[in-house]
């Protein structure tokens, strides 16, 4: 896993925070154990809900999710559990389900990669610091019947069977009407029961007895297939065979992922115009390792080790008040930048990565242009630290790590080790990084921690490099995140933070004085500033986008072909194509379209339909296609007007820079 997948991030105005990312590099670890199993014994499997989702919409994760759910059709499910068996997985890497799990009742598979909390420092070295079970779940597709009678009499048949599991596992039967319901099913489907087994052996059987009748349809009786338990169960339809029975690789964070190659037919049908964005999720509790933690802290009797407020930090440094009541009004805002604006003297900007360096770009440019101020600037490098919170990497990597090449040309970088900072001082520092020794996974050199830099500084200024949207505090998941990012060192002994709205700065607040007590009150208001000059990078990419808009013609079109279409259009897919293409030629001299493929190796595609795809390139000859992969085009699509096609996680991109997004119909002429 790269460094830079570690990184705080905003994807879709959500925060996501390195200890998120290190539960989703768990979960991709198994995910990767999983594809090495299958592809080794030719089992095919596909993304299913939210992983199925964010492949398609985000090309990863969910932002505001973070499991990992894939599917199976029985029989291949039958040959990965046998491959299994035989010891398939590397060590550490485990399957539960209901035989082998207590109290897992449920037709879910669960591959992990430790079956019980970890702090051995092996495991956590392998995991990125993470110690606690990361999973992804197997959902099981058996075929349906298509005579809706007799699917509804094996789904009742399967709803007596559990219920009678349940109620043995549990006590609630007599042990008279254990005999009676043992000896119904003995004579319905010819197996025998230990009467004289525990009651969670005996529910085991009867799951067991269940899981056989999901089974049992023939193909031939089928042209559906579902996950009966707990969709079919409840009345659920199931979804046509044909869209399973191919799958295409679409990228996912630092990997690919197969996916039903109907992927859009399968997504419109669950959950309508899916690229519609609703940050409501539910299914499991978010995220995943609080559970665990809340589990762990019990049996301690005490909380984990965590950052804890240091009220050795209650001073007001930048103008000295005691007792200092602070107006919360834009007034007063405005006032303190100006007085931070106005400083003079030596300006040091510690910058965490030139991704980052947006963040400081307009500071960076009043300080360097304002008389009396002399600008350093100080490129540190982000390393991986390991369990013991060492950093593992040498003098020379770290040099690589900071990667002062990358910084434009208009930005004079000091090498991260060239300040004697025991002999120098500082009447401005501004900071990006806040963790300080807090983040579980990376760091900057340790003489660079906030804490330390108030020896040489007479003020410091803590500029986030990026915000999330504002949020109300019913939004969960944002709410939760927030103690990650903000319930920092770099927060605490800064003097100022910059926040762009006055809704972030009322939940920043809220989440700070819970933290460190109703009496800090004052001493974070006095810090959190408002101010909305302190715009962030994609708002300044959206300025430029829209003047690049007003100026540029003809416009530019980015045209989406996926790979969904081999399945979904197979017989009106070439004839559209060349509807599309005469109609964008007629128009040349208003609209420039380039297409683009999705996924771009051409080499997924031919694992579909190896001779539509042939058809397909050969009629795109005479086009421009771009074969950039996704990480590419999110920096190149702010050359184009607009986008039109197929179902990519660019569409996210385009529409939250409010550029226009047509969806293409290929079932439809012209």
């Amino acid at each position: 896993m790269k460094l830079d997948f570690f990184r705080d991030e905003v994807r879709c105005g959500f925060y996501i925070p390195t200890a998120i990312k290190q539960a989703w590099a768990g979960s991709l670890a198994v995910l990767t154990e999983v594809d090495k199993v299958c592809q080794k014994e030719g089992i095919s499997y596909f993304a299913e809900w939210g992983t199925l989702l964010g492949a398609v919409r985000h090309g990863g994760f969910v932002p505001w999710d973070d499991d990992l759910d894939i599917g199976m059709r029985r029989q291949d499910y039958i040959r990965f559990r046998r491959a299994v068996e035989r010891g398939a997985l590397s060590d550490g890497f485990a399957l539960q389900d209901f035989r082998n799990q207590e109290d897992h009742w449920l037709f879910i598979t669960r591959v992990v990669n430790t079956e019980r909390m970890n702090f051995d420092p092996s495991h956590l070295n392998r995991f990125y610091n993470f110690p606690y079970i990361a999973s992804i779940d197997i959902f099981l597709y058996d075929d349906l019947y298509a005579d809706p009678e007799k699917e509804k009499q094996r789904c009742d048949e399967i709803k007596e069977i559990l219920a009678t599991a349940d109620g043995i596992a549990s006590g609630r039967f007599h042990p008279s009407t254990v005999v009676k319901q043992l000896e119904l099913m003995k004579q319905r489907y010819g197996v025998d029961f230990d009467h004289a087994a525990e009651p969670n052996a005996l529910g085991v059987a009867l799951y067991d007895l269940a899981e056989r009748q999901m089974a049992r349809t023939k193909p031939e009786e089928s042209d559906t297939v579902g996950q009966i338990f707990p969709w079919i169960l409840k009345g659920g339809k199931g979804l046509p065979k044909e869209y399973y029975e191919k799958t295409v690789r679409l990228p996912f964070e630092d990997t690919t992922i197969p996916v039903a190659a109907a992927y859009d037919q399968i997504l419109r049908s669950r959950y309508g115009d899916y690229f519609q964005i609703h940050k409501v999720w539910g299914g499991h509790g978010y995220p995943f390792f609080e559970g665990q933690k809340r589990a762990l802290e019990e049996v301690a009797g005490g909380k984990l080790p965590t950052y804890e407020f240091d009220r050795n930090a209650l001073s007001c440094v930048w103008d000295n008040t005691a007792d200092c009541q602070i107006p919360s009004d834009q007034a007063y805002w405005v006032k303190r930048i100006i007085e931070m604006k106005g400083i003079t003297g030596e300006i040091l900007f510690l910058a965490s990565g030139p991704m980052n360096w947006h963040g400081f770009d307009s500071l960076y440019r009043h300080y360097a242009n304002t008389p009396g101020c002399h600008v350093t600037v100080v490129a540190l490098p982000m390393c991986f630290k390991d369990a013991l919170g060492r950093v593992t990497v040498t003098d020379e990597q770290a040099d690589a790590l900071a990667r002062v090449s990358e910084y434009s040309d208009n930005v004079k970088i000091t090498e991260w080790w060239d300040l004697d900072l025991n002999h120098l001082r500082f009447d401005l520092v501004l900071i990006q990084d806040p963790y300080d020794a807090q983040n579980p996974v990376l760091t900057i050199p340790d003489w660079y921690y906030c804490e330390r830099i108030r020896r040489f500084a007479e003020r410091i200024v803590y500029v986030p490099p990026f915000y999330g949207d504002d949020f109300q505090p019913e939004a969960a998941n944002d709410v939760y995140n927030l103690k990650h990012y903000v319930l920092t060192p770099g927060v605490v002994w800064a003097d100022l933070v910059l926040l762009p709205s006055e809704t972030l700065h009322k939940r920043w607040l809220e989440k700070l004085i819970g933290w460190a007590g109703k009496d800090t009150a004052d001493y974070w208001e006095h810090k959190l500033i408002c101010t909305a000059s302190m715009t962030s990078i994609e708002n300044h990419c959206d300025e430029a986008v829209e003047t690049e808009k007003q100026d540029s013609h003809p416009k530019k079109l980015l045209w989406c072909i996926g790979a969904n279409v081999l399945t979904e259009e197979p017989e009106r897919i070439l004839q559209a194509l060349r509807e599309r293409i005469r109609i964008f030629d007629e128009a040349k001299d208003a609209v420039r379209a380039k297409v683009f493929l999705y996924p771009a190796d051409r080499k997924k595609w031919r694992e579909i339909d190896p001779q539509l795809t042939d058809s397909i390139m050969s009629l795109l000859e005479g086009e421009t296609v771009i074969d950039e992969n996704t990480e590419y085009m999110n920096a190149l699509m702010e050359g184009y007007h607009a986008y039109y096609g197929s179902p990519s996680p660019l569409i996210v991109a385009f529409s939250r820079r409010k550029k226009p997004v047509m969806l293409a119909d290929y079932s439809i002429s012209g």
